[in-house]
């Protein structure tokens, strides 16, 4: 094989691969030595058998061109390594190419979830607030049907009552409701109620059961005692803010004060209050201040 330009060329390309000019620096080493070896001992040969220059350089030449093919030879051998491996090399990047697209789409899907995740962790939020709002709202609810029932219940309880202050009035003799006829309107009940917690209608319907008491009659007297009870609560309830009168208290065993209390004629002169026939009313905010006294009987 004669060596052209063209594969002095391959093997400065091939020289650029460290592998390769690694090898082929070798093989040179090799050949290098073995040319002079064979030199020295083919002059020898020369000096000895008498040979001429001529036939020497022959077999230099042969010698060198059977260098040159296996040169040559391993030459096409690297270059058919460097082809497999540039093969290789773009399988490989082939595969990168691949795997990178596949990374890509990954990453992709990632973002996808990941935005995903914020938008459920968004929402949740939202939803906890909407929550926290919603029990909020549960307990003022709450607090409103408590009062509402609690009205419900006080309206119920005064519905009662009044049913029981009508009942009581209904139940009276005669001779009182004729007494009386002047103070209430009888054909329904609101009527009955509007006209009694007046406070022209309790002080008659007080003096009224003062006068019977103080005679004696106590026929009428809890019928009377549960209309008066419940009008002046209506009336407290109805025309302030806060309870302008209550009913006078007092202790047991008591002694009479006739600057405090009344007392039933066949009562004594003086001593201890035996019983409370009517009581009496005094200002809620300053209970010594007595507006009707209570008729005790001492």
């Amino acid at each position: 094989m004669i060596i052209t330009e063209k594969l002095v060329e391959v093997v400065l390309n091939l020289l650029q691969v460290p592998r390769i000019k690694e090898a082929i620096q070798k093989i040179c080493s090799e050949g290098m030595g073995e040319k002079a070896g064979y030199s020295s001992s083919s002059t020898n040969r020369q000096e000895s058998s008498g040979y001429g220059v001529g036939t020497s350089m022959s077999y230099s030449e042969r010698d060198l061109r059977r260098k040159n093919d296996e040169l040559a030879k391993k030459v096409e051998a690297l270059n058919r390594d460097l082809t497999e491996s540039q093969s290789l090399l773009r399988k490989e990047q082939s595969r990168n190419e691949t795997l990178q697209k596949e990374n890509g789409r990954l990453l992709s899907e990632l973002d996808g979830e990941t935005n995903k995740r914020k938008e459920a962790e968004s929402r949740g939020n939202e939803l906890d607030g909407a929550l926290a709002k919603s029990k909020s709202e549960t307990r003022i609810l709450a607090a409103e049907v408590k009062k509402l029932r609690a009205k419900v219940e006080e309206w119920e309880n005064t519905l009662g009552r009044a049913q029981e202050a009508f009942n009581a009035f209904l139940a009276l003799s005669e001779y009182d409701r004729d007494s009386l006829e002047n103070v209430f309107r009888e054909e329904e009940l609101t009527a009955f109620i509007a006209t009694g917690a007046k406070w022209e209608s309790i002080e008659t319907i007080w003096d009224y059961a003062r006068y019977e008491f103080n005679q004696g009659r106590l026929a009428s007297r809890e019928k009377l005692l549960c209309m008066l009870r419940f009008f002046l609560d209506v009336h407290n309830s109805a025309f302030y803010a806060q309870p302008k009168y209550q009913w006078q208290e007092m202790g047991d065993e008591e002694e009479f004060d006739s600057e405090l209390y009344d007392k039933t004629p066949d009562s004594r002169t003086s001593g201890i209050i035996q019983k409370v026939l009517l009581p009496g009313i005094v200002l809620a905010e300053d209970p010594e201040e007595v507006v009707k006294k209570s008729l005790t009987k001492v």
